[in-house]
């Protein structure tokens, strides 16, 4: 097996592959690129995923009652000033679409 293997298509495959596992061995870091094992996880690092899981899906929630909070208060104002007031006063601050 040559180590000069290159990949130009499928009938390349098996002696690039193996290149490539061999390649990987000798450097140590074939179960860190291995394509049919997952990455391997250590104890600590799973936790810091979970937590940091957590705290992302803790503010997408609290991002998510922003935005509503922010919509339902701009379907008020909509709803309780008169169009000409807004086209009138609600110039350069209006910016979120308020005006029309």
């Amino acid at each position: 097996m040559s180590t000069d293997t290159s990949f130009a298509g499928p009938k390349d495959w098996p002696d690039w592959s193996a290149s490539y596992r061999s390649k990987a061995k000798t450097l140590m870091i074939w179960e860190y690129v291995d394509p049919a094992q997952e990455p391997p996880l250590t104890v600590a690092m799973r936790a810091v995923y979970n937590d940091d899981y957590r705290r992302y899906e803790f503010y997408l929630e609290a991002w998510k009652e922003y935005m509503y909070g922010i919509g339902t208060l701009e379907t008020w104002v909509r709803n309780h000033v008169i169009r000409q007031h807004r086209e009138v006063n609600c110039q350069e601050e209006c910016s979120s679409g308020i005006t029309t």
